[in-house]
C-alpha cells in the first residue's frame, strides 16, 4: 500500500464524518440525561481539559515522526510492546464498529424500515464498508470529501429553518442542579475527544505536516458539533421532552419545514446518519489490520474476518434499551480510559526514545 496517500484536509474530512456521528448523534441523549440543560457547559469544560492532554498527544507525534505508530513501537522496542498497544486498540476499534452498525440498524428499523430484517440492513451497510476498507484509506478519504459538504450543508439548513422554533430562555436557569451533573457530563464528553487518537493511527498516511494548531482547531470543531445540537434540542423541545427522546438530533428534522408546502424534511437526516455510519465503520475496519501491520493476503483475510464477526454480533437480538445502557455505562467510559492509558503509554515510550537519543548525542561529544 502506498504510504502518505491523503492530505491533512482529507484526514479531517474523514474524522469529521466518523467522530461527528458520535458527537452529533450518539452522545446527545446521554449528555441531556446526565447534565440536563447544563449539558452544553459539560462540553466546554471537557474541551479545556482535553487541550492540556493534547500536549502529550502532540509530543508522541513529534517523537514518532509520522511513522506508523505500531511499526515505530516495534522498531524502537519489541513486538511485545507493540502488542500492548495494538490488542486494546483492536478491541476498541471493533467495539466502535459494532456500536455504530447496531445503533444505525435499530434507528433504521424504528424510523423508516420497520419490516426489513436486520440481517439485510447489516449486509447492505457492512458490504459497502468492507469493500471501501479493502481498497484503502484513499477511497475512504475521497468518499468523505464527496459526502461531507452535503452533510454540513444540511446541518446548517436544519439549524436555520428551525430558528423560529427556538426559545433560548429554556436554557435557564444555569446550574440549577449544582456543578456535579456538569462534571459527570464532562467525563462522558471525554469519550468523544478520545477518538482524536485516530490522528496518531493515521499520521503515516498524511502527506502534510500535522500541526498542533490544526489539531486544536479540529478539537473545538468537535465541541461545536456536540454543543450545536445540544442547544438546538433544548431550545426547541425543552429539557423534559428532550430527555424522553432517543435521538434529539433526528427529531429536530421533524420540526423543519420551508414555507407552506415543503415539509417532512427528516429524510435528509437519513443521508447525514448513513454517511457518518458508513465512513465510521469503514475506517474502523481499515484500521484494525493497519495497526497490526498486515499487508497483502493477510490484510484481505483480516478484513473478511472482521466483516463476518460484525455480521454475527450485529444480528444478535439486543434491544435498543440494552444498547443505550451499554453505551452509557460501559462503552464511553471504556473508550476514554483505554485511549487515555494508551496515550500515557505512548508518551512514556516517547520519553524513553528521546532520552536514548539525548544519551547518544552526549556520547558523540
Amino acid at each position: 500500500m502506498n504510504n502518505q496517500s491523503i492530505t491533512l484536509m482529507q484526514l479531517y474530512f474523514i474524522l469529521t464524518l466518523s467522530t461527528g456521528l458520535l458527537a452529533h448523534v450518539f452522545i446527545i441523549p446521554i449528555l441531556i440525561g446526565i447534565s440536563g440543560r447544563d449539558s452544553w457547559i459539560s462540553g466546554i469544560l471537557s474541551t479545556l481539559v482535553v487541550c492540556l492532554i493534547l500536549l502529550l498527544f502532540y509530543y508522541v507525534m513529534k517523537v514518532s515522526k509520522k511513522e506508523n505508530i505500531s511499526a515505530w513501537i516495534e522498531k524502537q522496542f519489541s513486538p511485545f510492546f507493540r502488542y500492548l498497544f495494538t490488542i486494546p486498540m483492536t478491541i476498541l476499534l471493533f467495539l466502535i464498529a459494532y456500536i455504530t452498525v447496531k445503533d444505525t440498524i435499530i434507528w433504521s428499523t424504528d424510523s423508516f424500515l420497520p419490516r426489513t430484517p436486520q440481517i439485510v440492513l447489516a449486509l447492505l451497510l457492512l458490504s459497502v464498508c468492507f469493500f471501501t476498507a479493502l481498497v484503502g484509506i484513499k477511497s475512504i478519504a475521497i468518499l468523505s470529501g464527496i459526502l461531507l459538504p452535503v452533510v454540513l450543508l444540511l446541518g446548517y439548513l436544519v439549524g436555520f429553518v428551525n430558528m423560529k422554533e427556538k426559545e433560548y430562555r429554556l436554557l435557564l436557569p444555569i446550574l440549577e442542579e449544582g456543578f456535579q451533573p456538569v462534571l459527570l457530563g464532562s467525563l462522558y464528553m471525554f469519550g468523544v475527544f478520545a477518538e482524536l487518537i485516530m490522528i496518531i493511527l493515521l499520521q503515516h498516511q498524511v502527506k502534510n505536516r500535522i500541526s498542533r494548531k490544526s489539531i486544536y482547531i479540529f478539537t473545538f470543531f468537535l465541541l461545536y458539533l456536540t454543543v450545536g445540537p445540544l442547544i438546538g434540542g433544548l431550545t426547541e423541545f425543552g429539557l423534559y421532552e428532550s430527555k424522553l427522546m432517543r435521538y434529539p438530533s433526528f427529531a429536530q428534522w421533524r420540526l423543519a419545514y420551508i414555507g407552506n408546502y415543503i415539509a417532512h424534511l427528516d429524510f435528509f437526516a437519513v443521508y447525514q446518519w448513513l454517511s457518518g455510519a458508513f465512513i465510521r465503520t469503514a475506517l474502523m475496519i481499515y484500521l484494525i489490520p493497519e495497526i497490526h501491520l498486515m499487508t497483502g493476503k493477510k490484510r484481505v483475510w483480516a478484513v473478511s474476518i472482521i466483516f463476518i464477526l460484525l455480521i454475527v454480533f450485529v444480528t444478535l437480538p439486543v434491544s435498543d434499551a440494552t444498547i443505550l445502557s451499554m453505551f452509557e455505562k460501559y462503552y464511553l467510559p471504556l473508550q476514554f480510559m483505554t485511549v487515555f492509558l494508551m496515550i500515557l503509554y505512548l508518551f512514556i515510550l516517547s520519553l524513553i526514545v528521546s532520552k536514548r537519543k539525548g544519551a547518544k548525542r552526549n556520547e558523540a561529544f
